[in-house]
């Protein structure tokens, strides 16, 4: 007779209570594990591991109540609202903990049936079997779970389990779920090679009269052309979340080493874009696809907005929260490696700190949005560029937040001689207000002429650098790059900023969590300032690589660049910020070296 076989269930009701209850499968004793209500299956199976009971997991078993599934998708309600969850997950909306329970299950058990009309049960059926179509549900009129058979069901795989869902299978290419028919249920999948603008994808998220009830897939946002996108909504829970950063956009060391990963990365490659893309997988209940598609294909550029450079769409309205820090973990094949996520960045009708499907891991720090606040939010600790300090710029959030321009200084913005637009923007920053310097920023570069290539640059790359105070570093990086492009076709100038644009985009990398990219155009610089003789630069440069390499533990390098930056500084240099920071860093660098030598030494038995 099989002993302590273990079946994981989630719910979201009270009874009965967590945590490990005896059941029998005919003849077998088994386990059955009641995770907290509202947890998600994930976090209910480690608690199972950290149990360690006797016996294999068999199963992965959700309860879903026919009665409330369709007023729980619909809820505003949060965990926290029914004393469900933890302090981090009380946020999260009870949708989306429901959807997450659904989609990772291997056995989905309604009951509750009679509670609901012949058309709502098949819709509730038709719509759970969209979710999860691998899973196998089976009835209860009481809610009580029979455990018939689950003893002798096959190992619990948790990749399969946590990989199953209607969404993943699509993503996958293996086609799109279908409802079964006369069900008012449905999904399709949405594909595009523009960008989204984000104001009209904003407004787009806030028209409540989609139907859409389930959405998942990736996105390219115009203002953020460097970062994948997450777009994962359950009922009233959603969010946008930055994941990283385009294969494109990602140096090739940090790419996939096996060829099957680097040709599935390829597979839809495009000649000029790479990897960027809509790839969109809707579901819902009611839902006009034509008039959703069609509302999805308004919101992307437009042919004329589509043909202006990247550096351009920056200045689009863009009411998104930030995207902070992720991390340097890139993972993102578009599909389906369930790793642990660490962050969000929110959109519209979002709750946050939330635990759901597990995909692509970045690391990213959260910056979070409650529902409909439209606009921008400060964060914190951001690092950005050119103040000198090398290190992190603490700022009050009261200054630096984005400050939207009225109609009448948009206006003035638009008709005011540039010198003086000038004197505003200057004004602004001296008095510690970046947030306010935004718009008139922006206004200056729209209004310089493309004709005056180095204006233009100079314009776009103080942009960039008042956007990173600001926290809105994802936007800054087309700036910097256009800016870069610009005044490396003028001839040589000493005069030229192009050492100290180049320096503030790594250093604008570097704040995103892209260090090896930060790395590529830090060295990029050092070769840059040594053909144009400019020591203090070239010293910059070698103390920023020194600096990336140290965090990375490749002590060696790091010694061999804080060496090169001491020797180029040159003595009469005014920056004492970096002359302090270097010989700090230079210090404890050497000093590493000299432990890990010693360290080999007595490995060696020297």
């Amino acid at each position: 007779m099989k002993k302590n076989a273990v079946v994981i269930l989630s719910r979201m009701n009270e009874v009965p209570p967590s945590g490990p209850h005896a059941a029998r499968s005919g003849d077998n004793e088994i386990v059955a594990w009641y995770g907290q209500p509202g947890a998600s299956p994930q976090a209910t199976l480690e608690a199972v591991h950290e149990a360690e009971l006797e016996g294999p997991i068999v199963a992965a078993v959700t309860l879903v109540d026919v009665g409330s599934f369709l007023p729980l998708l619909d809820s505003e309600e949060t965990l926290g609202d029914r004393g469900f969850g933890d302090e981090q997950e009380s946020d999260k909306n009870l949708s989306e903990a429901l959807v997450d329970q659904v989609e990772s299950a291997d056995i989905i058990v309604l009951f509750n049936t009679e509670t609901v009309s012949s058309a709502d049960r098949a819709s509730v059926e038709a719509f759970v079997r969209l979710l999860n179509p691998r899973a196998v549900l089976r009835e209860s009129k009481d809610g009580q779970v029979s455990f018939e058979g689950m003893a002798d069901a096959s190992p619990f795989d948790e990749e399969e389990t946590f990989q199953g869902s209607g969404w993943m299978s699509a993503l996958r290419g293996e086609g799109v779920p279908k409802a079964a028919v006369g069900t008012d249920v449905s999904a399709f999948v949405f594909k595009a090679r523009k960008p989204l603008h984000p104001a009209r994808f904003w407004t787009f998220l806030n028209d409540d009269d989609h139907g859409l009830l389930r959405t998942k897939g990736f996105l390219w946002l115009a203002t953020r052309p460097d970062f994948v996108a997450e777009w994962s909504q359950a009922g009233n829970g959603c969010q946008l979340e930055a994941q990283g950063t385009w294969w494109i956009h990602t140096p090739a060391s940090e790419w996939p080493e096996e060829k099957d990963d680097r040709d599935e990365i390829l597979r839809d490659w495009h000649e000029t874009l790479g990897d960027k893309r809509q790839e969109l997988v809707l579901f819902g209940r009611g839902v006009d696809e034509v008039r959703v598609r069609a509302a999805l294909e308004a919101c992307l550029l437009t042919p004329a907005e589509f043909a202006l450079s990247e550096a351009d769409w920056a200045l689009f309205e863009d009411p998104f929260p930030p995207w902070l820090a992720h991390g340097d973990a890139h993972g993102h094949d578009h599909e389906h490696h369930h790793e642990q996520e660490k962050g969000h960045v929110h959109g519209p009708d979002c709750n946050h700190d939330h635990d759901h499907d597990h995909v692509h891991s970045h690391g990213h720090d959260p910056v979070h949005a409650k529902k409909h606040v439209h606009g921008p939010h400060c964060g914190h600790d951001h690092e950005h560029g050119h103040d000198h300090d090398h290190g992190h710029d603490h700022h009050d959030c009261a200054t630096h937040e984005r400050i939207a321009l009225t109609d009448a200084e948009r206006l003035e913005a638009a008709s005011l001689p540039l010198p003086e637009l000038d004197a505003r923007i200057s004004q602004c920053l001296s008095e510690g207000r970046p947030g306010a310097a935004v718009e008139w920023q922006e206004s200056r570069v729209a209004r310089t002429p493309e004709s005056d290539t180095e204006a233009k640059a100079f314009a776009r790359y103080a942009l960039a650098a008042v956007l990173g105070s600001v926290g809105e570093v994802h936007r800054s990086l087309p700036l910097f790059r256009e800016a870069i492009r610009a005044l490396e076709a003028l001839p040589p100038s000493p005069d030229s900023p192009l050492a100290e644009v180049v320096h503030g985009y790594g250093l604008a990398l570097r704040s995103v969590g892209e260090s090896a990219r930060a790395l590529e155009v830090f060295t990029r610089g050092a070769d840059l300032a040594t053909k144009r003789g400019e020591p203090e630069a070239l010293a910059r440069f070698e103390f920023e690589k020194g600096r990336l390499l140290s965090d990375a533990d490749e002590t060696q390098e790091a010694l061999k660049a804080l060496s090169a930056a001491k020797a180029a500084l040159p003595s009469s240099s005014p920056d004492a910020a970096l002359r302090s920071a270097l010989e700090a860093l230079f210090l404890e660098v050497s000093a590493n070296v000299k432990a890990l030598s010693l360290r080999e030494k007595l490995k060696r038995g020297f």
